[in-house]
């Protein structure tokens, strides 16, 4: 009944944004002999479908379509994108040789006798957490230790 009222367009998820988009689409698109049977393999995002992240998902729709209207939260999840966003470029400016890296948080963090060919080569706080067995909590530490 609000959406009705305050917006001409239709509420959509894609598959992107929830179980449910990823649900339909498949319902509608593909078919299924058993729709009982739809199970959360099929969505591609999943890893990007959790229950810590759906305010970010899917507040900003919500406020859209005028299904939340409190100022003090739609202020909240704007400066929690913000916060978000401004430690995701720190992460992309801090930048250290292999070796440091190797050398602060253990041979370990940037995979053992791999990291002495890449001794020269520096590498970002992002890319070396999307390095497999590495931990915020390890990155957050030696980026401490530095500053």
């Amino acid at each position: 009944a609000t959406r009705g009222e305050k917006s001409p367009s239709p509420f959509l998820l894609g598959r992107d944004e929830g179980y449910i988009g990823v649900l339909i689409d498949d319902l509608v698109t593909r078919g299924t002999t058993e729709p009982y049977r739809m199970f959360t393999s099929r969505a591609e995002y999943r890893i990007s479908l959790r229950a810590d992240n759906a305010d970010l998902r899917l507040t900003q729709k919500a406020i859209d379509y005028g299904l939340v209207t409190d100022e003090e939260r739609i202020t909240s999840l704007a400066a929690r994108e913000t916060l978000i966003e401004d430690r995701i470029q720190d992460l992309r400016k801090f930048r250290l040789f292999v070796t440091d890296w190797a050398d602060r948080g253990g041979k370990d963090l940037m995979g053992g006798d791999q990291m002495s060919k890449k001794s020269g080569q520096k590498k970002s706080g992002e890319e070396v957490l999307g390095m497999p067995h590495v931990t915020l909590s390890a990155v957050e530490r030696i980026i401490r230790d530095v500053q």
